[in-house]
């Protein structure tokens, strides 16, 4: 793994039972309030009226937590920027701490009714100099993405690159499985 630092994954939330703007604001508010997060929480920011992009961030020291709209699917993202960990266990603990993450926010009772789509993730290695969006970057960081998945999804899963145009390197991991999140978060 390189020494990537700035690392994202969205967790994708089904479209009908999204909640609304508002109801996430007050969400992060109060995870700023009771420090519900490990991390130093800063501030919010509602975004609601851009389309097809972030629409409320959870401005943090360490992570940075999105409901996000990008690519017109909404999700769950979570940004690590900064961390103490090893490069090797980079990818698995922003993974896990955006598993936990959606397991809260799924566990909120004012966004009752909303269900994460678990048979799929969104990663993205932002720091396009440690980790370009070229064959070599891709071939560093896909061992460990390939390990990564079949811990997520023993039964089998699939690891595609994104091809986007000026965009950080980015992987979708796909599985015919459909476990909880609970269980995600604990294969993590």
């Amino acid at each position: 793994m390189t020494s990537q630092q700035r690392i994202s994954v969205k967790l994708f939330i089904e479209p009908s039972t999204q909640p609304a703007t508002a109801d996430v604001v007050k969400v992060f508010h109060a995870w700023i309030r009771e420090s519900r997060v490990p991390d130093v929480l800063v501030d919010v920011a509602d975004y609601g009226h851009v389309p097809s992009g972030p629409s409320v961030l959870l401005v943090g020291h360490a992570t940075d937590h999105v409901f996000d709209h990008s690519g017109g699917r909404p999700g769950l993202l979570v940004l690590r920027k900064r961390g103490e960990e090893p490069p090797a266990e980079r990818l698995g603990s922003i993974v896990t701490r955006a598993l936990a993450s959606a397991v809260s926010f799924g566990q909120e009772p004012s966004l009752t009714g909303v269900q994460f789509l678990t048979s799929e993730l969104e990663l993205r290695f932002v720091d396009r100099l440690r980790t370009p969006a070229t064959a070599e970057g891709e071939a560093a960081v896909r061992p460990e993405l390939e390990q990564l998945a079949a811990r997520l999804f023993p039964q089998g899963a699939r690891v595609e690159r994104c091809e986007s145009e000026g965009q950080p390197l980015s992987f979708r991991v796909t599985s015919d499985e459909q476990p909880t999140l609970a269980e995600l978060a604990a294969r993590a």
